[in-house]
């Protein structure tokens, strides 16, 4: 199906029509969409920039070539035309990419066509959605544009992407939406028969998850520490064959292992690194993450607690049956992130952009815990658990 129009204007939800995508099922059409039609401006920027440096350096040479070498029309003319010529080809190109693409969100599918001569038509079920991040370009920023890269369960690069599309941010949170609602919460657990209780853990950089995810171990709970999982998978012999191949040898340090800072610098640097880091890595944290709400299952544990550094970023929210939001405020975690971590406040806030706000990670929890206690005495942390043990009370209510 081809959408009509494009840009802001020609962006359109759709609720109650269906499409048959694969001609052999009808599905509700969700979202049907075209690139924004300033993209072809600012696509073209570069090009049109290239023709007026062509005709500004080719004026004065012809104008030399003139004088000095012999009269002739086409000394300007020609280098005119050349110029109008780079500067048409450029536009035209980029008329026939934005009118070539289409994306499309059903229920079930993310959709993504484009191709002038030679049609690609890329299609995820949403059920195998991976990752999602919207990546902005300098030029995109300043039009007002993003790109949507999508990756798939088991991928090591990006599989799909929404290119150049308005409101970036809205479109991936209604493809959140379309995956919430096809993929149910907990979904991973259903096959047991009995199943312990499965808490994540959510909250802004220096919140002190951590602090609350020990004091939920000694109270009971079994403790998944997804950042130690990632670690570990890290140093998996054909993961690390796969960075080094991705990022070169200097990402390794005098040992031979991963150097996680290097990761790090590259990853918060480009999303899409990030986003195929994820993909390559997040399959085996998932499944160490599985294996461990087994162990606490058989050992009869009152629950169990996950504490992932970007639980919703990654996805993992849909792998817990309840989310409890750790609350600091944020003089308090720029104290922490300083004293742990050597960062400045400039530097939280550089983290903190490539990550959901700490707004929107509260509005998707199911209760919240405050975290402003230094804990320097034991009754302080006594205090906390309290917190802790009341908190849980609200999710299990």
């Amino acid at each position: 199906m081809q959408p009509k129009g494009g840009g802001p204007k020609r962006e359109r939800a759709i609720g109650t029509r269906s499409i048959r995508p694969d001609q052999s099922r009808d599905e509700p059409l969700l979202l049907s969409i075209k690139p924004a039609m300033r993209s072809i401006l600012a696509r073209s920027l570069r090009g049109i920039v290239w023709a007026c440096v062509i005709a500004v350096v080719g004026w004065f040479a012809a104008g030399y070539a003139y004088t000095y070498i012999a009269p002739s029309f086409w000394w300007s003319n020609g280098v005119l035309l050349l110029a109008v010529v780079v500067a048409g080809y450029t536009v035209v190109r980029e008329v026939l990419v934005w009118w070539s693409r289409s994306y499309m969100l059903t229920s079930s599918r993310l959709i993504a066509t484009r191709g002038v001569i030679a049609t690609t038509r890329v299609e995820i079920a949403l059920r195998n959605v991976q990752q999602l991040v919207v990546d902005r370009t300098p030029m995109e920023r300043t039009f007002g544009l993003g790109t949507v890269l999508v990756t798939s369960s088991g991928s090591q690069t990006i599989d799909l992407a929404w290119v150049a599309i308005s409101a970036p941010a809205a479109r991936l949170g209604q493809i959140r939406a379309a995956i919430d609602e096809a993929s149910p919460p907990a979904r991973w657990l259903e096959e047991t028969a009995s199943r312990v209780l499965v808490i994540g853990l959510a909250g802004g950089i220096g919140s002190g998850k951590s602090k609350v995810a020990k004091l939920m171990g000694e109270i009971g709970y079994l403790v998944i520490d997804s950042d130690k999982l990632a670690r570990v998978a890290l140093d998996v012999p054909d993961v690390r064959a796969k960075l080094v191949a991705w990022w070169g040898n200097e990402i390794l340090n005098e040992k031979g292992l991963v150097d996680r800072a290097k990761v790090a610098s590259i990853i918060f640097a480009k999303a899409e690194e990030r986003a195929r880091l994820e993909a390559l890595v997040h399959p085996m944290v998932k499944h160490g993450r599985a294996d461990l709400v087994a162990k606490a299952k058989s050992e009869g544990r009152v629950g169990v607690v996950v504490d992932a550094p970007l639980l919703f970023e990654a996805g993992s929210d849909a792998e817990c049956d309840r989310v409890l939001f750790v609350d600091t405020p944020r003089a308090i975690r720029v104290a922490r992130v300083k004293q742990t971590r050597g960062w400045d406040e400039a530097e939280l806030s550089r983290r903190e952009a490539a990550q959901w706000t700490v707004e929107e990670k509260q509005s998707r929890s199911h209760a919240v815990v405050r975290n402003d206690i230094e804990l320097k005495t034991p009754g302080d942390e006594a205090e906390l658990r309290a917190r802790i043990v009341e908190a849980i009370a609200r999710l299990n209510s």
